[in-house]
């Protein structure tokens, strides 16, 4: 089981659907005011579906992500069953997105029997899965794998008209404020998408080593 604010989020590793043996599934249930529903969502592996996944063997919240681990999840690459997955799930607050896997073979290594998925954690936008057999310095030893996600830039073209712009004004567009949340270096370019057929002057960014703008 996992909990967020007041969202509640329940394994059910062995569940049995009418077509599939034990693939497993979880429960999501939310809090409205003093009571809770039955359930509000009933999540699954989806199309990827199969028998002995035991998907909801470990599940984690935070925010609007969901992780649920599938150790047992087969992999036609590997051989049968054991080798592992882990689901990603995101929220818009209505309802969760289709199922994003991952596995131990994203992380560059094959999938041995590993039991990927075993456990799992988040962290922000930092997902953490375990795998209890993965093969590290000794065999079976096992790992813990970090799948970090990559948040897109903020780009911001801001300007301070004093009392706004008719045709033929000249503006100044800075984009210094602009930003990564992960860190990730930024460069700059300019392009008119839209409107009326505008002139880009670049040339004092370009030629300015202290102006913000100069790559591009």
């Amino acid at each position: 089981v996992a909990i967020h604010d007041d969202t509640v989020v329940v394994g059910a590793h062995t569940n049995t659907s009418k077509d599939v043996s034990n693939p497993g599934k979880v429960y999501i249930f939310n809090a409205t005011g003093k009571a809770w529903p039955l359930h509000e969502d009933k999540l699954t592996a989806g199309g990827d579906s199969a028998e002995y996944d035991q998907f909801g063997y470990s599940v984690a919240i935070k925010n609007n992500i969901l992780l649920v681990g599938a150790p047992f999840d087969s992999d036609s690459d590997y051989g049968p069953n054991l080798q592992g997955a882990a689901y990603v799930f995101k929220s818009d607050g209505d309802s969760w997105s289709e199922p994003n896997k991952l596995t131990a073979s994203d992380a560059g290594d094959p999938a041995e029997q590993d039991q990927f998925g075993l456990a799992v954690a988040i962290n922000g936008t930092t997902l953490v899965v375990g795998a209890i057999l993965a093969d590290a310095a000794i065999q079976d030893a096992g790992a813990a794998y970090l799948f970090v996600a990559n948040e897109p830039p903020v780009a911001v073209a801001s300007w301070d008209p004093k009392e706004g712009i008719i045709e033929g004004d000249e503006i100044t567009l800075d984009g210094s404020e602009s930003y990564d949340p992960d860190g990730d270096e930024l460069t700059y370019h300019w392009e008119q998408t839209g409107g009326p057929p505008v002139g880009l002057d670049l040339l004092l960014a370009r030629h300015d080593p202290e102006n913000p703008l100069r790559t591009f």
